[in-house]
């Protein structure tokens, strides 16, 4: 009777170990995915909710809104997206972060009225991985300018 460990046993163990570190990297790599998409869709919702604040406050005496480029959004003043506008400000989503929106016109941008903060439309912004679209977070405005982030 040997009382030491034979190599089959060791191997045993180590394939154990390493199959248990697999599952933690994939359930943490799936955790780290919903954090940047859930972080990346609650800096949106603000940045919504304060330019809907300033359009309602009548700040710069302008609508304000917010335009979409896909990797990036951009704050702006007045009645309609001008991209030499030096008080625009951009915000670029962390790089496997894209967005996509429902918005009717062509500047894919949604535009809130000064005083009363609607959109005239409901749209559908979507905070979405890159390498997975399936995993996203929806973002709805109405035409009211009411603005409610969703899970997918």
């Amino acid at each position: 009777m040997s009382r030491g460990i034979s190599l089959i046993e060791t191997l045993v163990v180590v394939a154990i170990l390493a199959l248990i570190a697999a599952l933690g990297t994939a359930s943490l790599s799936a955790y780290q995915t919903n954090l940047t998409l859930t972080k990346s869709a609650e800096e949106l919702v603000r940045r919504l909710e304060e330019a809907k604040t300033q359009a309602i406050t009548g700040a710069g005496g302008t609508a304000h809104g917010v335009k979409f480029n896909g990797d990036s959004y951009i704050t702006f003043n007045g009645d309609s997206f001008n991209a030499s506008d030096p008080n625009n400000k951009t915000y670029a989503l962390p790089e496997k972060v894209g967005v996509s929106n429902t918005i009717a016109g062509e500047d894919d941008a949604l535009l809130f009225a000064r005083i009363t903060g609607n959109i005239g439309q409901t749209a559908t912004v979507t905070v979405f991985w890159r390498g997975d679209p399936s995993k996203k977070k929806d973002i709805a405005v109405g035409p009211f300018g009411f603005i409610e982030a969703g899970a997918e």
